[in-house]
């Protein structure tokens, strides 16, 4: 893994369920952790393999290891929000996570 390559400053967001005065339920996203990846966009042939499992899948996100990253979070860039499709714990050693996302937000 580069560490060069890592230059866009991500939020992961964590969604909680907060009950209304009029028994509504809204989502809320708090800040799980702010830190560096790199955001790059599924193009030609990884597109297709990617689209094998996940048939939206627009971007590749990866970054140093974090315990704790599920698919029911969101990343947060620039204005962008990106759900998470499929985590990806590169050769499960724990040093590097790669996440297939879209472009969007997930209904919850």
């Amino acid at each position: 893994m580069r560490n060069g390559a890592k230059r866009c400053l991500i939020t992961i967001e964590l969604p909680t369920k907060v009950k209304q005065a009029n028994s509504s339920v809204v989502t809320t996203w708090s800040t799980f952790k702010q830190l560096w990846a790199s955001i790059e966009t599924l193009k030609g042939g990884e597109k297709v393999s990617a689209c094998a499992a996940w048939p939206k899948a627009d971007q590749k996100i990866s970054f140093r290891f974090i315990d704790g990253v599920l698919p029911t979070m969101r990343i947060v860039f620039s204005g962008y929000i990106y759900s998470i499709l499929g985590i990806n714990n590169v050769d499960m050693r724990n040093r590097e996570l790669i996440l297939t996302t879209e472009s969007g937000v997930k209904a919850q």
